[in-house]
């Protein structure tokens, strides 16, 4: 993976064989560096039409409502628009943040694909199949 986006709070690769963006969460960050990682990954999406994305959430502990609500309604579907077909969260055990990804998937059930995965290898597989 292509290193595109490295800060203290995340990282963002880029695997252009896979078709696959990854974004992995490093620590608990500011709306504004939570922003501006986002607003990073869709400039990516829009120059590079890459299929897959997949956040690494495990040491994201903490989102604000609001930044949830942005990503629900403003970000991703702006994803989906762009021709994203999969959205897969690397997840933990964490209760708070398997409620950050039901709030989310709740809203765009009907939508698209956005499911979770305790790792990045069945990640890939289900964007495979």
């Amino acid at each position: 993976m292509v290193p595109i986006l490295e800060t203290d709070y995340a990282t963002l690769t880029l695997d252009q064989e896979r078709d696959v963006l990854k974004l992995v969460w490093k620590m608990d960050c500011t709306s504004e560096t939570y922003r501006f990682i986002y607003e990073n990954v869709l400039d990516l999406f829009n120059k590079t039409k890459i299929k897959f994305y997949v956040a690494d959430i495990r040491k994201l502990v903490m989102v604000a409502p609001s930044d949830r609500i942005w990503l629900q309604e403003d970000v991703i579907p702006k994803l989906f628009d762009m021709g994203l077909l999969k959205i897969a969260a690397i997840v933990d055990g964490d209760v708070y943040i398997q409620r950050h990804i039901a709030h989310i998937n709740k809203a765009i059930e009907d939508a698209k694909p956005i499911k979770q995965f305790g790792n990045l290898d069945e990640a890939l597989k289900w964007f495979a199949g």
